[in-house]
């Protein structure tokens, strides 16, 4: 065997091993593996992480999880529910637990105003912005209980009531504007 044959077999050496690092960093972002390394890296604690990925034991539970991840995902597919993707109501076995869209007793959930207001002190009066989409005008009624501003208004049906905090107690005259979805409700401040 000449140098030459010698210098191709090392080059080609060279190639196969690069291609193996390569292939194991690919395969490193699918499954347990690629997650575990991620939140490693993330942590601070990845080469910990790199000692313990080369145990038997360790490589054999992650092909373990990914398997059992893999064949949950062929029995109990991902469904889209109320807008995004989630379980429709059941939980595949050996999971324990209640499913989060399940009654529980003694539980109450809020309902979901879907409320944003925004409060800007504006020197002589205080401005309440509200986003309410969806809203018809004349179901919105406004009222004021010391530093409190009380929104109540119908939407799809269902009545709903949002309290929004004020920076103090104004007693002043109240206009309120609804433009586009947009509530605005001007309170005139007290002059103390």
């Amino acid at each position: 065997m000449g140098a030459e044959e010698k210098n191709e077999k090392t080059e080609e050496a060279g190639r196969r091993k690069e291609k193996i690092k390569k292939d194991k960093e690919e395969k490193r972002e699918d499954g347990a593996d690629g997650i575990l390394h991620e939140a490693g890296k993330i942590l601070g604690f990845d080469g910990i992480l790199k000692k313990i990925e080369k145990l038997p034991h360790f490589k054999k539970r992650l092909k373990e999880v990914d398997e059992e991840i893999e064949q949950r995902l062929k029995e109990y597919p991902l469904k889209m529910t109320h807008g995004g993707p989630g379980r429709v109501n059941s939980m595949p076995p050996g999971i324990k637990g209640t499913p989060l869209t399940g009654k529980r007793a003694g539980v109450r959930r809020p309902a979901a105003s879907g409320v944003s207001a925004d409060v800007f002190d504006e020197n002589d009066h205080l401005l309440v912005v509200a986003d309410l989409p969806g809203v018809p005008e004349d179901t919105i009624d406004i009222s004021l209980d010391g530093d409190v501003l009380a929104l109540s208004f119908i939407r799809e049906g269902s009545g709903i009531k949002k309290g929004v905090k004020l920076p103090c107690a104004p007693e002043g005259e109240i206009v309120k504007t609804y433009k586009n979805g947009v509530l605005e409700v001007k309170i005139k401040k007290n002059k103390t």
